[in-house]
C-alpha cells in the first residue's frame, strides 16, 4: 500500500511535532475491522464503502448470539418486523462487557449506540431518560415492567 510503503503518515506528522509509531495489520474483512475501531484497538483503516456504512450504529452486547442479552433484540426483531427476521440485528451487534459499554455508553466514546446488559447496568440505564425503555426485557418477553 502506498501510505505504508512511503511512510506517508509518520512523514506528515513529523512536521507537526508529532513521533509517531505506525503499525499495519491486515483484516480479513470489515467486521474485524470495525470490530478493531470500535474497541479503541485501532486509530484509523482503510476499506470498502461497506463497513464504513454499517460501523455507525452498534449494539453492545455480553456475547453475540448466545447471551440472554443477544436472544432479547433477536425475539424483538422478530416482533417488529415478522417471523424469520430474527437475525435482522444480529450485523449491528458487537461483543463488549456490560461494564466497558455502560462506560462508554454516555460517554460517547464508542461507536456503539444502545447496551443490552443485566443487573445493576440495566437498571442504571432505565433510569437514563433517553434510555430505549420499550426493549426492555420483560417488555419485549410479554411480561409487566417499566
Amino acid at each position: 500500500m502506498l501510505v505504508e510503503d512511503q511512510k506517508l503518515i509518520e512523514k506528515h506528522a513529523k512536521p507537526a511535532g508529532l513521533d509517531v509509531k505506525v503499525g499495519w495489520t491486515k483484516f480479513a474483512g470489515g467486521n474485524v475491522m470495525n470490530d478493531a475501531l470500535l474497541s479503541n484497538s485501532l486509530q484509523f483503516a482503510f476499506g470498502g464503502v461497506g463497513p464504513l456504512v454499517t460501523a455507525k450504529d452498534r449494539i453492545a452486547l455480553p456475547a453475540v448470539e448466545v447471551s440472554i442479552q443477544a436472544v432479547t433484540p433477536e425475539m424483538a426483531a422478530e416482533k417488529a418486523f415478522g417471523e424469520g427476521q430474527q437475525s435482522r440485528l444480529d450485523p449491528l451487534t458487537v461483543s463488549m462487557p456490560h461494564a466497558d459499554a455502560q462506560t462508554a455508553l454516555p460517554s460517547g466514546a464508542s461507536e456503539h449506540n444502545a447496551h443490552f446488559s443485566s443487573p445493576p447496568f440495566q437498571y442504571q440505564q432505565l433510569e437514563q431518560p433517553d434510555s430505549w425503555k420499550d426493549l426492555f426485557f420483560p417488555n419485549v418477553h410479554g411480561l409487566s415492567g417499566s
